[in-house]
């Protein structure tokens, strides 16, 4: 019952992220490379007009940043289906007027989904001018579904008095509206690539300050929370989403975990394994493949109405049972290649494998900002009949369901 799709770039377009929409058609998003890729479950196309930083899931439409080209900093709200553009915000420059000044540039750094009708925009400014410009100010504007700006303000702290490029190299929005955000210092540019000491902040859903942190030591790593726990990818321990403080530890850092009601799933450091946790974080159960090691991050999804683990494990598409760590299948698929991450979608899945640089010296690093950036992927289609989304906590793998960041209600 497993069929390949056509969704192999092989040499062709530089795509290096995908997930399905709320229609179940597959999208193809690239860091400036190559311009968004709609393909409908029933086989229509739509290409949006040119490059965006990235694309997120928003409700039934998609939210992309810095698109189009033509608009300084811009945040557009794009009909997933027909791949026309709903609105447009463009007024970031005048609204954080304190980051754009006469000298400065500013860009989108990244996108958050708060609800179906509220998206979070994390704007990025540098100094204009020769040379490499470390410096960078930060600033929140939180819009409507009409891409009115509800509220903005500045991101403000010591850190970014020190000009060694700050980045927010995580952002997470739980499902009441309060948003979580990492900054790391970092070297090389295009794409960053983190130092250490990251400074964790919280803002409440007005954008008013609820809790901040410096972790000295602690890299750059994506955040993901839920049911009032956050999670650092490269801290080995956990945190409360209400005061920051530290709950409890980890035996190690979780990467992109998935995180169920029940239970918080990794993958152990040398990938020989799959590990569930009980949320007392006490291990519940272990789950090693036959296959071989696993190497994608660890994916819920709904299985014939149970909750399931799913993944690429050596060179075979596996699923776990979540309660009980026990294999539902293994079926061997020797095209997957060098397997990254796995989406979901109804009644398919997709595996996003064999990641190259598209430019020499760029990598493939996957903590970079954004991950996979300058990169092309094959991305291989297979149907799964019963196969669904999750709808538990955070699905797992980058951004959470739809890459929009945010928790699962």
């Amino acid at each position: 019952s497993w069929t390949s799709g056509a969704f192999d770039a092989g040499l062709g377009p530089a795509w290096s992220d995908a997930f399905f929409d709320a229609d179940g058609g597959l999208v193809l998003s690239s860091y400036f490379m190559s311009p968004t890729r709609v393909q409908a479950q029933r086989g229509a196309e739509r290409v949006l007009a040119g490059g965006s930083r990235r694309c997120v899931r928003w409700g039934r439409r998609l939210a992309c940043a810095d698109y189009p080209g033509s608009v300084i900093a811009g945040v557009s709200a794009v009909h997933a289906s027909t791949g026309l553009t709903e609105w447009t915000y463009a007024d970031g420059p005048r609204q954080l007027s304190a980051l754009a000044g006469p000298s400065q540039q500013l860009f989108l750094a990244r996108l958050a989904v708060v609800s179906d009708s509220r998206l979070l925009a994390v704007f990025e400014s540098q100094t204009l001018g020769a040379g490499i410009d470390r410096c960078r100010r930060f600033g929140l504007v939180l819009l409507d579904e009409q891409g009115a700006a509800l509220r903005f303000r500045t991101v403000d702290d010591p850190l970014f008095a020190t000009c060694n490029h700050p980045h927010s190299y995580g952002v997470a929005t739980d499902a009441v509206g309060n948003s979580y955000l990492a900054f790391t210092p970092s070297h090389a540019d295009n794409p960053a690539m983190p130092l250490q000491g990251t400074w964790l902040v919280s803002y409440a859903a007005d954008l008013s300050l609820r809790w901040s942190v410096l972790v000295q030591g602690l890299g750059g790593g994506e955040l993901s929370v839920a049911q009032g726990v956050l999670f650092h990818g490269a801290e080995a321990q956990v945190r409360s989403a209400s005061t920051g403080a530290v709950l409890a530890p980890l035996l190690r850092p979780p990467g992109l975990p998935g995180l169920a009601r029940s239970h918080w799933v990794f993958t152990s450091p040398d990938g020989g394994s799959l590990e569930g946790l009980a949320r007392a974080a006490l291990p519940a159960w272990t789950y090693r493949s036959d296959a071989g090691d696993w190497r994608t991050p660890p994916k819920l999804a709904e299985l014939n109405g149970r909750g399931a683990v799913l993944g690429v494990a050596g060179s075979s598409l596996v699923a776990v049972e979540l309660a009980t760590g026990r294999e539902l299948f293994s079926c061997a698929v020797p095209s997957v290649g060098a397997a990254a991450n796995v989406e979901v979608g109804n009644g398919q899945l997709v595996v996003m494998a064999d990641v190259a640089e598209v430019n020499a010296g760029a990598g493939t690093c996957e903590v970079c900002d954004p991950k996979w950036a300058r990169t092309r992927a094959r991305f291989l289609v297979y149907d799964v009949p019963g196969l669904g989304p999750s709808a538990e906590g955070w699905p797992g793998a980058w951004g959470g369901d739809g890459h929009g960041h945010h928790e699962l209600p």
